[in-house]
């Protein structure tokens, strides 16, 4: 069993959202 991979699994989309909400943001404030 790959901890690292499962990690890197629930780690992803999370990530993806983060840096989605800061290019919104980016958007929202221009």
């Amino acid at each position: 069993m790959d901890n690292n991979r499962t990690l890197l699994l629930i780690l992803h989309p999370f990530l993806l959202l983060k840096s989605l909400m800061a290019m919104l943001k980016i958007l929202f404030l221009r």
